[in-house]
């Protein structure tokens, strides 16, 4: 399984999953028996809808590392493997809370941070070996992304957790997940929607995954094939121009040549399409004394797929020779994205 870095610097205003809650002791005793475990779920609300739909038989890689054990009266202690938190002035000795003042959002944030730094070493510097983790998870598995439960270890499955999910990838999108730092078992409050009469232990705590997505990005490999080739002529060039669009919004423009000096095929590849895009690829120069056989000129392809293993997205083109001798000359155009549009850059001779 892939080891996800996430970088650890993050926004205090960042929704996380806060479970967190000592002292409690109005609940009684925490079941020392019972065993604990995490139930991975999808963000409700509308602005979540397309994620859910996407994801919904997505499975996601998921570290689950034990920062602290709990006691019966809900107090924490810190493994070995997480000790330097001691030192952390957010620590506290233990003491954390899921109301919802600024004070507790920037407590659970740090700690989030400070726990990250222990499992995720530093970049290494130039021509350093990367750093090995200074610490193993406890568990490394794979979950449903809404529903799917995370049976914790025999003997390990109550206390305070650090979950990192790991990237998912669908069809079109992939997507990058906040860590989380979890009480198991947590606090569930009685509230007027889920008609409790009052708070409770809850021994399977919710994570909700929250995050950004992308569109997933491939490429195009574009194909010239000459079958006859005058030798007389020298080196000619071909010139493409490859456009994508999304609903109507362009996403992708270049220019890109391939200059063949003799018979046979030649191929050049076209990186960072975004996947599920309208593609044009369009022979716009098609060198002097060459045409393109049956007039094909322009291939589409409807939405781009991602392909599989091995295999790529293909564009070919085949031209012939017209038997004349017109030396060959081509300009390229050149575009730009500045971040809000496509800006012509200017031409190059070839």
């Amino acid at each position: 399984m892939t080891r996800t870095k996430r970088a650890i610097a993050m926004a205090a205003a960042m929704v996380l999953t806060l479970a967190l809650a000592v002292p409690a002791l109005a609940l009684g005793e925490i079941d020392a028996a019972q065993p604990g475990s995490i139930i991975v779920k999808l963000q409700e609300g509308e602005d979540n809808a397309a994620f859910r739909e996407d994801l919904a038989d997505a499975k996601v890689g998921v570290q689950v590392y034990q920062v602290a054990t709990v006691n019966r009266s809900g107090a924490f202690g810190l493994t070995d493997e997480f000790k330097d938190l001691q030192e952390n002035e957010y620590w506290r000795g233990g003491i954390l809370t899921n109301s919802a003042d600024v004070g507790s959002d920037t407590q659970i944030v740090e700690l989030l941070k400070a726990a990250l730094a222990l499992v995720q070493p530093a970049e290494p510097t130039e021509g350093e070996p990367p750093a090995e983790p200074a610490v193993e998870p406890l568990l490394e598995t794979e979950a449903a992304a809404n529903g799917g439960k995370i049976e914790l270890p025999e003997g390990y499955s109550q206390g305070l957790f650090l979950v990192i999910p790991e990237k998912a990838e669908t069809a079109l999108w992939a997507y990058e997940f906040n860590p989380a730092l979890l009480a198991v078992p947590s606090i569930q409050r009685a509230t007027a929607e889920n008609g409790l009469d009052g708070d409770r232990w809850q021994y399977q705590v919710p994570m909700y995954l929250k995050g950004d997505r992308e569109r997933r990005l491939t490429d195009i490999v574009i194909e010239k094939s000459l079958p006859e080739y005058n030798a007389t002529l020298g080196q000619t060039t071909f010139v493409f121009e490859v456009t994508a669009d999304i609903d109507g919004d362009v996403v992708y423009r270049n220019v890109v040549s391939l200059t063949l000096g003799g018979p046979g095929t030649q191929s050049t590849t076209v990186s960072g399409i975004p996947v599920g895009a309208h593609v044009t690829v369009t022979e716009v120069h098609s060198g002097g004394s060459y045409e393109p056989k049956d007039g094909k000129v322009t291939v589409e392809i409807k939405e781009l797929p991602m392909p599989a293993e091995g295999d790529y997205n293909r564009v070919p083109f085949t031209n012939t020779y017209t038997n004349e001798r017109i030396p060959d000359g081509s300009v390229v155009n050149r575009y730009v994205y500045d971040g809000t549009g496509w800006v012509y850059e200017g031409e190059k001779d070839r």
